[in-house]
């Protein structure tokens, strides 16, 4: 078959039968619930499965999680790419500034706006 022609998608069995239960399941008016089980537990599952106790696990917020850089070597990384040019390539005192700022904080948002405010006051960004 060349490849420059679309061939249709072959459901598979299981997907047919699904789909023709989907339909009858349509004609005839019955909620999805009553054809999925409802509220019943699955029935793979062991009869005393619905009383387990499960642990919740509470995740970290992402906005406070990625709002500072892990290490200090990361940080540098994103200045490079804020810079478009290695940080060994910049002057002494460009490169002093960058150990100042991040002997200060490693807060994103905060690097991110020093570095800009610095290099455009300097006339190079």
């Amino acid at each position: 078959m060349p490849l420059y022609r679309y061939r249709k998608y072959q459901k598979s069995r299981a997907e047919e039968r699904l789909d023709k239960v989907v339909r009858l399941a349509d004609q005839l008016g019955l909620p999805r619930a009553a054809v999925t089980g409802g509220d019943r537990p699955l029935p793979s599952l062991p009869p005393g499965a619905a009383s387990m106790v499960v642990r919740q696990t509470a995740f970290p917020d992402p906005a406070t999680e990625t709002a500072t850089f892990p290490t200090t070597l990361a940080a540098r990384l994103a200045i490079s790419v804020q810079l478009s040019k290695p940080l060994g390539s910049l002057p002494e005192p460009d490169r002093g500034f960058i150990d100042v700022l991040l002997g200060e904080t490693l807060d994103r948002d905060t690097i991110a706006a020093r570095v800009r405010e610095h290099f455009k006051a300097a006339g190079r960004g």
